[in-house]
């Protein structure tokens, strides 16, 4: 028997005897119905904690598949802990059944009795106190973090001072300062003294507020404030679970209160009165609005099940999307699914620690204070997803082994401790490749990791220092092939706090600025001075026109006739083609062959007349 043959009898042999397809329907379904056609669906999808009736007991066999009604909104979760089979997942998906994708949604609507604050006082002062409604807060409210949305949108922390772009509450660079050695401001764990701000009289005035702080580690503790003295013109609060900085300025803010509230949008929540304060987008009158409450937390949660594609749903207003943490599993596929408007403290897009597993061609957008795709997988493939504004890190590895980041768009990734990529934790051998980066706290970070290579990236720096950062204990090989690093405003461009004992090598890149001595380089075309010496295979540019097509931005590709076409080497020596064989080392991102002019180009791009790269696509980036 040949091999082909072989395969295909264990797969026939293996193969589920009677895989089902069942149909959920929240708005027309009947967990009493056998679910097996639309006309028959179910309201709940097994796995759904509210459901009833036959999904409540239906165990899903490999090969089966629960098809949602696209367009229609289900409002509840799913834990999956049934197994599928290699080759027979269990398939959950949102746009197989119907024009549109599933909408999985994790808040519920409310009906409040809105009154208008009757006066400024009712409102600790504030001035716009006409504008802004107030009633009773929804039963369970459990804190002002937990989401609440206005016909879908954000609302946003009141906060003190305001921010340019609310989503970013922890960017400390808007934040109050407290100058090194001041004694006017002081800080300490558990209070805080400012003799320029806290200055009213009322000792009860900051309850039920919060405030948020830069502390050690480069991270924002947000805490409820406990208590209040006028006299000496400080607030308690909760301790801040780390130092404050006293070596350097700090950073204040405070957050959640009936008297910060100054524009549209924006919403308070006094657990001491059990009242929700808002000032209303777009109208007057807060019942002209429709008020909804996160109170699911997780969309899919797969515990250990192995062999299951969550694909085709359109995820909104949980704290989490999908989560699959189990290290025991293996063979999740997360793809072509929209994610957006979570807010979590501190929690997950799309969590995956399968091993063997793909999250690919996804949309993440607007999560707030969530990284968008974490794993500390073996063999994941993270390709083509787009993630946009999750506040904190965009693609995040710990830990991480013989993994991929390729073909995604990262961007407008801020606020405190936020990377569009880090790679962290023990992690080793993994390819990030193609993506393009832009408009980030630190676009690129890695650390205590292992042979890493970066091959046809764009790296835009958004003219910010170290837009490429190692923070200490690499090993092994770190290899930058064919990449762009553009828009460092400094001679820096890698910056490394403690070198371990890595291997680096530069080749084929164009670079504005440079790295350490003692990195192998050869065949990178720098903007203005490397801060190394060149060796005899490259060459420095003044002005990125000599460089770049014009305008060079977005896609920074390279000019016709320029420096960059056909200067590299052949880098193969340096590619982990056989770590990685499914990849094709030999096209860039827009799908050209490198080569294709005689020899390889430096830079992410290879030259080809009209070529562009994919940018931030239109109508994705919600507020």
């Amino acid at each position: 028997m040949t091999r082909v043959s072989l395969l295909y009898f264990i797969l026939i042999c293996c193969a589920p005897l009677e895989a089902a397809t069942y149909y959920v329907h929240f708005d027309e379904g009947d967990d009493f119905y056998n679910g097996q056609s639309p006309a028959s669906a179910w309201k709940h999808s097994p796995g759904d904690p509210n459901a009833t009736g036959i999904p409540s007991g239906t165990i899903l066999s490999p090969g089966d598949t629960v098809l949602f009604r696209g367009g229609v909104v289900y409002r509840g979760s799913v834990s999956v802990t049934s197994s599928g089979s290699p080759g027979f997942p269990i398939v959950y998906s949102g746009n197989a059944w119907g024009p549109e994708k599933a909408r999985i949604e994790g808040a519920d609507p409310i009906s409040p009795t809105w009154s208008p604050c009757p006066s400024q006082a009712f409102a600790k002062g504030n001035p716009y106190y006409a504008n802004i409604y107030y009633t009773d807060s929804p039963p369970g409210f459990p804190s002002f973090l937990t989401g609440i949305f206005e016909d879908g949108d954000f609302l946003w922390y009141s906060q003190g001072p305001d921010l340019a772009d609310p989503f970013y509450y922890d960017n400390i660079s808007e934040y109050y300062p407290i100058p090194k050695g001041s004694t006017a401001i002081r800080q300490t764990r558990t209070t805080l003294t400012d003799a320029t701000r806290l200055t009213q009289t009322e000792s009860d005035f900051w309850s039920g507020a919060h405030i948020a702080t830069w502390i050690q580690g480069n991270l924002v503790a947000v805490k409820a404030i406990t208590g209040f003295s006028p006299s000496s013109n400080t607030v308690t609060h909760e301790d801040l679970g780390a130092a404050p900085y006293t070596d350097r300025p700090s950073y204040y803010s405070l957050l959640n209160h009936v008297s910060l509230i100054s524009r549209p949008g924006e919403y308070a929540y006094d657990s001491t009165q059990n009242r929700l304060y808002v000032w209303p987008r777009s109208s007057g009158d807060a019942g002209s609005h429709l008020y909804s409450v996160q109170v699911r937390d997780t969309a899919f949660t797969l515990s250990s099940a192995s062999h299951v594609v969550i694909e085709g749903f359109d995820i909104r207003h949980f704290a989490q999307g999908v989560a699959a943490s189990s290290t025991s599993a293996t063979g999740v596929i997360v793809r072509n699914n929209s994610v957006s408007r979570l807010r979590s403290a501190n929690k997950y897009s799309i969590f995956i620690n399968a091993s063997n597993s793909i999250i690919e061609d996804n949309e993440i957008v607007n999560c707030m204070r969530s990284v968008g795709i974490l794993s500390s997988a073996t063999g994941l493939t993270v390709s083509g997803n787009f993630v946009s504004r999750t506040s904190r890190q965009g693609i995040w590895f710990m830990g991480a082994k013989r993994s991929i980041i390729a073909n995604n768009t990262v961007t407008d990734i801020k606020g405190s401790h936020s990377n569009a990529i880090s790679i962290y934790s023990g992690s080793s051998d993994i390819l990030v490749a193609n993506n393009v980066v832009s408009e980030a706290t630190l676009p690129l970070t890695f650390e205590d990791s292992s042979d890493l290579t970066f091959y046809g990236n764009l790296i835009d720096g958004g003219d910010k220092s170290r837009p490429v950062s190692e923070w200490f204990g690499m090993s092994g090989r770190v290899g930058f092939i064919n990449n762009t690093f553009a828009r460092n405003p400094d001679s820096v461009f890698l910056y490394v706090v403690s070198p371990g004992s890595a291997q680096y090598v530069f080749v084929n890149n164009i670079l504005d600025g440079g790295g350490p001595a003692s990195i192998q380089h050869e065949h990178n075309i720098f903007v203005g001075s490397p801060g190394w010496s060149l060796s005899s295979t490259e060459s420095a540019y003044s002005s990125i026109t000599d460089i770049f097509a014009s305008p060079p931005e977005p896609d920074w590709s390279p000019k016709s006739g320029g420096p960059a076409v056909d200067s590299g080497a052949n880098p193969v020596l340096y590619l982990p083609v056989t770590d990685f064989p499914d990849f094709d080392f030999l096209i860039d991102r827009n799908g050209t062959s490198r080569g294709s002019g005689g020899s390889w180009d430096t830079g992410y791009l290879e030259f080809s007349s009209g070529a562009s790269v994919p940018v931030a696509p239109t109508g994705l980036v919600v507020q």
